[in-house]
């Protein structure tokens, strides 16, 4: 009986051992061996590195209020910046996004920070995005294309505006290589 026990626990203990060293070998596999080879294989274009653009406002289609008064002097105000860095893995895409909202009305200014996941497929890129804080609140995607050889991004931006809290869009983004 006592031998019977006794094989018992050995091959418990053999099981989990086992079992230990085949979920490392698959960790290894996954995290570390299947990336270089994605890597070496990739023919595409290097995305990784810093990404800007300036949006500007049509102050045309602003409603004719006093308070717009100055802002319509001018045909364009800058009212946001756009800063992405991007780091890649063969077709797999990560990074920061920083959104620098400006008031056209009063100049002021505020920072929102978001980490995205994504991809690139035939020449798109997708990236989803999410805020770095579980603090703040707030969504989007973007969906840009390669265009000038490679040295710059156009597309659009997809998400939640954070004074309005509502689905917005930018349209026209033109990303360029800092």
């Amino acid at each position: 009986m006592e031998k019977s026990l006794s094989n018992l626990m050995i091959g418990i203990i053999a099981g989990l051992v086992s079992s230990g060293i085949i979920w490392f070998f698959i960790l290894i596999v996954n995290a570390i061996i299947k990336p270089k080879i994605r890597e070496l294989l990739y023919k595409g274009i290097d995305l990784e590195g810093e990404w800007h653009s300036a949006c500007y406002y049509d102050t045309t289609k602003l409603a004719d209020k006093e308070e717009y008064k100055e802002v319509k002097k001018k045909k364009k105000v800058k009212w946001k910046e756009i800063n992405i860095s991007i780091q890649q893995s063969a077709y797999n895409l990560k990074g920061d996004l920083t959104i620098k909202n400006i008031n056209i009305l009063d100049g002021t200014e505020t920072m929102s920070f978001y980490k995205f996941e994504g991809f690139i497929k035939d020449n798109f890129l997708i990236l989803n995005y999410l805020p770095k804080s579980s603090k703040c609140i707030g969504l989007g995607t973007l969906l840009l294309t390669l265009k000038e050889g490679g040295k710059a991004l156009f597309g659009n931006l997809t998400g939640t505006f954070l004074g309005e809290m509502e689905i917005g869009d930018l349209h026209d983004i033109k990303l360029e290589r800092k």
